[in-house]
């Protein structure tokens, strides 16, 4: 135990930022991520295997009731929305983590190349396997501006019908599938993740307790979403104060709930690149090889059934007895 009365003031600050730095450690997140090229290039992708989740839980856990509704909540200064389970991420040594939790911020908390983008959403997984139990992964999407652009995932959350800091909840109405974060509103659905390229790195929690020994992918492409779809998101932050002649409630000016960046204390980032690995996939499928095909004629025995007593008189059949037929006693 340190005795403040006994240092200088001076000392003192220095004594509480170092026993502050040895408690949160040196793998924290968010970090300024390089451009891929200045990546550690990686071939290796988890597995990414989500459900379509259903907005009524269907079977009772610890946490969610049975019929219980999934809700979007404002809590803890951000947009969350809580399942018994998203679906998973397994890793290539065997650990299975369960999605649990969907964050979003406001600007983003990661940055690319010293950009800062409009939102971040976090996927939080939590270990389920032997060994990974008290291991975490989160796995980020960035989102940027673009007229005319909407993104389906963020359309079925009713972007219009957000909870804020005075209305904590509202339920939602449609099932969470996370692949359709890769998709526009008037794309078709797929029933699985589109490949896309990211970051990895060893991470932490974005909030507290801030755990580290935890995995944090990056997707590298941000998503287009309409300018109107973020500023309702930054809206919902917001304690409303006034309402307009639409109806919409308005607040002050939108608040920042992202974590500020981290050092990265020497970690490295690697990249995983979807578009080289499929063109490598590609070019190993048209290879040709040298050489050539040969054969081998092998006599081959036929079996049927003749209705009666009477032979086929089919050109080479003869009469065989049923066990042979049957395949119950060898023949030469």
């Amino acid at each position: 135990m340190v005795k403040m009365e006994k240092i200088g003031n001076a000392n003192a600050k220095m004594v509480l930022f170092t026993i502050f730095i040895i408690t949160l450690g040196l793998e924290q997140s968010p970090i300024n991520l390089p451009t891929p090229k200045l990546a550690i290039q990686s071939k290796v992708s988890p597995y990414f295997k989500y459900e379509d989740t259903p907005f009524k839980v269907e079977e009772e856990n610890q946490n969610f009731k049975e019929g219980e509704i999934l809700k979007i909540r404002y809590d803890k200064g951000a947009l969350r929305i809580s399942a018994p389970t998203f679906g998973k991420v397994v890793t290539l040594d065997g650990g299975v983590y369960q999605a649990q939790e969907i964050i979003f911020n406001t600007p983003s908390n990661h940055r690319i190349d010293d950009k800062i983008y409009d939102m971040e959403m976090q996927i939080v997984h939590k270990g389920v396997s032997k060994g990974d139990l008290a291991k975490y992964l989160i796995l980020c999407f960035l989102f940027k501006k673009k007229a005319g652009a909407s993104n389906k995932f963020l359309e079925k959350i009713e972007l219009f019908n957000l909870p804020n800091p005075l209305e904590s909840y509202r339920d939602l109405s449609s099932n969470v599938f996370i692949p359709n974060i890769m998709l526009q509103e008037q794309d078709d659905d797929l029933d699985t993740m589109v490949p896309f390229s990211f970051f990895s790195y060893q991470g932490s929690l974005q909030e507290p307790p801030c755990s580290e020994n935890t995995i944090v992918y990056v997707a590298s492409e941000p998503i287009p979403t309409s300018v109107y779809s973020l500023q309702l998101m930054k809206e919902a932050l917001n304690y409303p104060d006034t309402v307009d002649s639409s109806g919409r409630k308005q607040g002050s000016e939108p608040i920042m709930n992202n974590r500020e960046i981290q050092r990265q204390h020497g970690r490295s980032i690697f990249y995983y690149d979807s578009g080289m690995c499929n063109l490598m996939s590609k070019k190993a499928a048209d290879v040709v090889e040298k050489g050539h095909y040969e054969k081998v004629i092998k006599p081959m025995r036929k079996y049927f059934f003749v209705d009666g007593q009477k032979p086929s008189d089919l050109p080479g059949a003869w009469v065989v007895t049923e066990k042979e037929a049957k395949g119950l006693i060898l023949t030469p």
